[in-house]
């Protein structure tokens, strides 16, 4: 009989044919293990986040076919199945040593013969809850440990591995223990993924070492180690072709602190965590470079101060920032470095001596709780800031840690604080659309359907963004502008300072005079795409999408010339109205 096609598997590795052949394989009943599983998480014994991989556990745990226990391998734990040396005899038994199973078979422990296959690697990683709580610790000790409670607080692992690893933990240690978890809380991360949101894969050439992140690598190095790799011509040719594209320069030198900061500011319940190399090293170095500056800063204070410090904070932005002291990377990049420290560089440079005695205070408390919390994540960092200004506070890196806080958390003063930011966040919005630099400043006045006094927060508004807020509304009104404050009932009018409004005036003007240049260049374009969709329609030879793509693309040139426009008229609208406030 002539074969025309034949299909042969191959083994990826060693490149022999693979040759099937049915063989008998040791099974685990795994009905009764699972439905105990199923109970817990039904009756809330063991919590699952995110909450969405709640139900894929327990699709893995309704699935009862008998778990295959057998691996041909030359490694591994042994079944410890023993039979007879007759191989006419079928009687197996389970047991711990040779001599039990020969005393259970009634033979002589020379006559036995041991399975050769070795368990499945899961279902040795399955007993890690009882292993790490003394189970098999030493030869004698071979009792299951009695729980009362679950060994383990929290299992935290890859949401991939839910049915090889985590189902069967609990299902072992359930059935082993006669009912205790191995945990009270699983936390499932996502999988860290390439840019573009691929798979890491040799083959694809998007792998990367976390260890050539820390200690920095060339381009030529990461081509030399594809050279170098057990793949295909073919698969390094696309590999080093996807190298070149994403690390023309390589990866530059990073260190570890970084690199973790990076990757957990992601958010790592995501089913997938998509990371680009070049952007997360960067990420990872400013903020490291921005605590840097914030030490800096604060032995800047201390060095100006006459180390009369308190305990007792009265200053309602100290209040506030204690208050905060529950967060991590908002509060040291947000309220510490962008808010606090511009609200304290006026002190500094007048040389209020009483003021600066209260803010190093307050960094003296905050600081070191500061760097204890992110030592979590970047401890080298941590560890190094915190010896730079060890002297601040006289204590060892954990001293402060084992102490009992108070509670300083003030819920109003965090709601008027989000108020006076959002405030910042108005003014600072319109600086970037007018491009005013930070020397331009504004008179302004609140103006809602509540009356209230002016908070002594507000006083920081000069020093965090140009604003000096009146605290009456003034007799006329009609040279403020109004805009909204977002999130608010709140209008805010405001101007431009009088010394300030000649220059305001010039920006206005030569901005207005660029948005012309733009339209003159934007009508150009919008004439070649309308004549272009014109064309299109109007040939029998052009297929319809490209006619779609000629007429998508003249009417978004011709929405970008009415934006431009648009622009324009506020530009010189607030011109006119400038000129009209000078004469």
């Amino acid at each position: 009989m002539k074969h025309e096609n034949a299909q042969v598997m191959i083994c990826s590795r060693s490149g022999d044919v693979i040759e099937p052949r049915l063989m008998k394989q040791w099974n685990l009943d795994v009905k009764p293990l699972h439905l105990a599983a199923l109970q817990a998480i039904e009756r809330g014994k063991l919590k699952i986040a995110p909450m969405g991989q709640t139900q894929r556990v327990i699709d893995w745990l309704e699935n009862t076919d008998p778990w295959c226990l057998s691996r041909q391998l030359y490694w591994g734990h042994r079944i410890p199945a023993f039979t007879t040396g007759d191989v006419t005899d079928e009687r197996w038994t389970i047991a711990r040593d040779s001599n039990k199973a020969a005393t259970t078979l009634g033979c002589h422990v020379e006559d036995l013969r041991q399975e050769s296959d070795v368990l499945d690697t899961w279902f040795s990683s399955s007993l890690v809850p009882l292993v790490v709580s003394g189970w098999c610790s030493s030869s004698t000790s071979t009792t299951i440990p009695h729980f009362t409670s679950p060994p383990l607080n929290i299992m935290e692992t890859g949401h991939d591995i839910i049915g090889f690893w985590v189902t069967r933990m609990i299902a072992m240690t359930l059935h082993l223990t006669n009912g205790t978890l191995p945990f009270s809380n699983v936390f499932l991360h996502g999988l860290v993924r390439d840019s573009s949101g691929r798979k890491m894969s040799k083959s694809l050439g998007n792998v990367i070492d976390p260890l050539d992140v820390l200690d920095g690598i060339s381009l030529e190095q990461m081509l030399k180690r594809l050279d170098e790799s057990n793949l295909d011509k073919q698969e390094i040719g696309l590999a080093k072709e996807d190298l070149r594209k994403n690390y023309p320069n390589g990866i530059p030198k990073s260190g570890a602190d970084a690199l973790r900061f990076a990757l957990l500011r992601h958010d790592v319940s995501a089913t997938d965590v998509p990371i680009a190399v070049s952007q997360l090293v960067d990420e990872g170095l400013r903020f490291c470079n921005k605590l840097w500056n914030l030490t800096n800063y604060v032995l800047i204070l201390h060095n100006s101060s006459t180390r009369n410090f308190t305990d007792i904070f009265t200053n309602e932005t100290d209040l506030w920032l204690l208050s905060r002291l529950h967060a991590l990377f908002d509060f040291l990049i947000g309220d510490l470095c962008d808010v606090y420290l511009e609200t304290t560089k006026k002190y500094l440079w007048s040389k209020d001596q009483a003021r600066i005695n209260e803010v190093c205070s307050v960094l003296n408390h905050v600081l070191p709780r500061s760097l204890a919390q992110l030592s979590i994540f970047m401890p080298f960092a941590a560890q190094a800031m915190y010896e730079r200004t060890k002297t601040l506070n006289d204590c060892d890196f954990y001293d402060f840690i084992l102490k009992q806080e108070p509670n300083r958390v003030n819920p109003a003063l965090d709601t008027q604080m989000r108020f006076t930011l959002s405030i910042v966040s108005t003014i600072r919005s319109l600086r970037a659309q007018l491009n005013l630099p930070k020397t331009i400043s504004f008179d302004g006045f609140l103006r809602s359907n509540e009356s209230s006094p002016i908070h002594p927060l507000f006083n920081e508004l000069n020093s965090l963004c140009g604003l000096r807020l009146l605290q009456e509304q003034p007799s006329s009104s009609k040279e403020y502008v109004i805009y909204p404050v977002h999130g608010y009932d709140v209008q805010l009018n405001i101007k431009i300072q009088d010394e300030h409004r000649e220059e305001f005036n010039r920006l206005l003007e030569k901005q207005n005079e660029h948005i012309n240049q733009r339209i003159e260049k934007q009508t150009e374009v919008v004439k070649g795409a309308n004549q272009m969709a014109e064309r299109d329609a109007n040939d029998p030879k052009a297929k319809s999408d490209k006619k779609e793509r000629s007429a998508r693309r003249a009417k978004s040139e011709m929405m970008k010339l009415e934006g431009l426009r648009a622009e324009s008229k506020r530009l010189q609208t607030l011109v006119d109205k400038q000129k009209n406030l000078i004469k």
